[in-house]
């Protein structure tokens, strides 16, 4: 988790460890013990530059993730790890390779069961990745 915040979100770090003893302001723990996870990151609006980390794949209990009206630009990481994600919020940035919705389309396979929301509005999405998400 060091990682990826000192990459991506390192002015948001507020010391120690992201859920002991405190949380940091954009992170949710689990209250399990000895060692809580992160189930959930939200950095909405935060201006965030750069490109979507692919080491949140690696937050096992991930469950929503929030990174929406930011300044984000590239592609979207494989985060089919992150099996218990339920919310995808990557609205209003700059993500705009084709590769990379082939990698969320995957990603979706694989979490639709739990996914609820999905939302990438406000990003030049390549006109023909609509139809590999009307199927599924």
């Amino acid at each position: 988790m060091h990682a990826l915040a000192s990459s991506f979100a390192s002015g948001h770090v507020q010391g120690g460890d992201p859920c002991l003893p405190s949380p940091w302001s954009w992170v949710q723990c689990t209250a399990s013990k000895p060692q809580p996870r992160v189930v959930s990151i939200d950095l909405s609006g935060k201006n965030l530059m750069g490109s979507i980390p692919p080491e949140l794949a690696a937050l096992p209990c991930l469950a929503q993730i929030r990174l929406d009206n930011n300044m984000l630009t590239g592609a979207i990481p494989d985060l089919s790890a992150a099996s218990n994600l339920s919310i995808i919020k990557f609205e209003r940035q700059a993500l705009c390779n084709c590769a990379s919705f082939h990698i969320l389309s995957a990603v979706l396979t694989v979490v639709s069961k739990r996914l609820a929301t999905c939302i990438l509005s406000f990003n030049s999405i390549c006109p023909f990745m609509l139809s590999a998400f009307n199927a599924i």
